[in-house]
């Protein structure tokens, strides 16, 4: 079995980060993908109203949570 350490997790985690947001924003649109209309639609269609409460787990990036506020 292969360990990894929590660190080592952390750094391929940023490293990856970086890239993904980079392509959300400039190389997805490119090819055609909308990832923020997407993104926009997945929260609309949680109906949320004022005091709801969203526990966002695995978020990845953290590109939802303007949508949420």
């Amino acid at each position: 079995m292969v360990q990894i350490s929590k660190q080592q997790i952390e750094e391929v985690y940023q490293r990856n980060a970086k890239m993904y947001d980079f392509a959300v924003k400039f190389i997805y649109p490119l090819i055609g993908l909308k990832i923020a209309e997407y993104r926009k639609r997945a929260v609309d269609y949680l109906n949320l109203k004022e005091g709801d409460f969203v526990l966002d787990l695995g978020c990845g990036t953290g590109l939802c949570f303007s949508l949420l506020i």
